[in-house]
């Protein structure tokens, strides 16, 4: 038996809905594949489509999502959406490089944590997102000072030995 099929009709139509409404990405032209699998530890999975792929799918630019059709088909219809939507929010394109970027949620917790502190929890692991990402951006920033700095010295240096020979000349 297959681990992969075509998700049915009602999944499908589903899943084009939300893309649809709440995204932009088909204006981009991506390949939207929604295909099915036996078993899995996520609900809904989204990759990239490899080269291997967009090559025998004769595609280009083309993003995956992997439904675990057995487990979804027991959700009721707004959890149903609200997970696509979830999934969907992830998948990123960036036209000037012409590059697909799937990330991952920034908010990763247990229930009973939700349960305790509600939007509350969300709130803080949110700040500790923000914070990282803060972190991250200021080495960033520094790593592209002591570049521009070398540069400067380097270019300075080459001046500066320029100088002396046309002195010398």
């Amino acid at each position: 038996m297959s681990k992969l099929f075509k998700v049915s009709e009602e999944t499908q139509n589903l899943v084009d809905s939300v893309l649809n409404t709440n995204s932009s990405l088909l204006t981009y032209g991506l390949q939207i594949d929604i295909i099915g699998v036996t078993k899995a530890k996520e609900l809904i999975k989204v990759a990239k489509g490899s080269e291997v792929i967009e090559h025998y799918a004769d595609k280009t630019d083309m993003v995956i999502i992997y439904i675990y059709e057995a487990a979804f088909d027991l959700l009721d219809e707004q959890t149903k959406r609200i997970n696509i939507e979830n999934a969907i929010e992830g998948i990123l394109f960036d036209a000037e490089k012409d590059k697909i970027t799937i990330e991952k949620p920034n908010i990763n917790m247990y229930s009973s944590i939700y349960r305790t502190y509600k939007f509350a929890a969300v709130e803080a692991l949110e700040k500790a997102s923000m914070v990282i990402n803060q972190i991250e951006q200021q080495d960033k920033d520094a790593k592209e000072a002591k570049k521009m700095e070398r540069e400067m010295k380097k270019s300075l240096k080459a001046e500066q030995k320029a100088q002396k020979k046309d002195i010398y000349m």
